[in-house]
């Protein structure tokens, strides 16, 4: 009788007719060992499993299905590859897979091919125990591309990051920033993205432009430097036509522009001036101009800011003197001295002692924190 039809269970003091076993239960005539040796747990059990692992990250494919690895070790990756396909052709509703061990290993012309022992345990038809089953099986792993190192490789592009200053170039330090975004980005991603590596990186003295693979990628990133910088964002949509399956493909391009204040410059927003002390990632900490009172200037602020005295204006003088509404400063460059009205000035400026001297549009001098830059 076919593992489909049923099973009939005697009770009592039956012996097995196949190998003469005493037994309380028979399973169609036989005790449970003579029924499992002709009703295989996997009837139409395969003797060779084929599939695909990328040469350059290690994903590999179980059906149509590319997944990315756990380990980085390569012999590790090509053993959980094997046990994947192993898995996805032995298992079924009745059927588990117990265990999977490499007992063979070679490489021959671009693939990889492991011979395995697949342990499984499980019952043929309801209301039969489960046993246990061992099957052989050759597994053929062939050397190839996954679509996200293809898309790299071919530098396909799915979306691009520019970054740019409003009105003035990179400083060396917010490059060392964005750099520093990069690599972080694309270390948290790349274990289930293999994309997020860049398919290019170009730097010039106005900015960066990042272009992806990945559009999940370019959008970590996008958020993660308007964390770091006060920015205006734009991102635009460009129709690229459907791809093999209908949908339609888009490229998107996020232009991230970094608000050009800097820690010691002098700006103005609306008719307020301000002193920056510290650029956060999305305010400014300044100090207000002639008042000297702390004041924060968010991004809807900052978009609507003009550098008044960029900080390399500054002259650096030391404070000598404080008579009523003046202090008196001596320019560090050539030692001369000179009055200027400062009523307000903070009790930190004055104990440090070194201050910024800037000239106004106006004509009108005012007395600054120096900043060391």
């Amino acid at each position: 009788m076919s593992s489909g039809s049923g099973a009939r269970r005697r009770r009592g003091g039956r012996f097995c007719p196949v190998c003469g076993r005493m037994t309380d239960a028979l399973y169609d005539g036989l005790c449970l060992n003579c029924y499992a040796a002709t009703h295989p747990l996997v009837p139409d059990a395969p003797r060779r499993l084929r599939g695909s692992i990328c040469r350059n990250c290690g994903a590999y494919t179980v059906g149509k299905v590319w997944r990315n690895p756990v380990s980085s070790d390569p012999e590790t990756v090509l053993e959980e590859a094997a046990r994947a396909l192993a898995e996805r052709a032995f298992s079924s509703k009745r059927v588990r897979v117990e265990s999977v061990e490499v007992v063979g290993f070679r490489q021959k012309k671009g693939a990889f091919h492991l011979h395995l022992v697949v342990n499984v345990r499980g019952s043929s038809y309801p209301g039969i125990p489960e046993y246990s089953e061992s099957y052989e099986v050759l597994v053929d792993l062939a050397l190839a591309l996954c679509p996200a190192c293809r898309d790299v490789a071919v530098r396909k592009e799915k979306a691009i990051v520019q970054v740019r200053v409003k009105g003035r170039d990179l400083l060396a330090s917010e490059r060392d920033t964005i750099r520093r975004t990069v690599q972080e980005v694309v270390s948290g991603l790349y274990a289930k993205d293999r994309a997020a590596v860049p398919v290019e990186v170009e730097e010039t003295e106005r900015g960066f432009d990042i272009k992806f693979a990945s559009k999940r990628a370019a959008k970590v990133l996008v958020d993660r430097l308007r964390r770091k910088f006060p920015s205006e964002l734009l991102g635009t949509h460009k129709d690229m036509g459907i791809d093999a399956s209908g949908r339609r493909k888009t490229k998107v391009t996020y232009r991230l522009l970094i608000q050009p204040c800097r820690p010691g410059d002098i700006v103005e927003v609306g008719s307020a001036l301000y002193y920056v002390e510290e650029v956060k990632g999305s305010f400014v900490k300044a100090l207000t101009l002639p008042g000297y009172k702390k004041a924060k200037l968010g991004v809807k602020a900052l978009h609507r800011v003009r550098i008044v005295v960029p900080r390399e204006m500054l002259r650096p003088a030391l404070l000598i003197a404080r008579r009523g509404g003046t202090v008196q400063v001596m320019y560090m460059a050539d030692y001369s001295t000179e009055e200027i009205e400062a009523a307000r000035l903070p009790l930190h400026m004055i104990r440090e002692g070194k201050v910024g001297v800037a000239v106004l549009e106006n004509g009108k001098k005012v007395v600054v924190p120096w900043w060391e830059y």
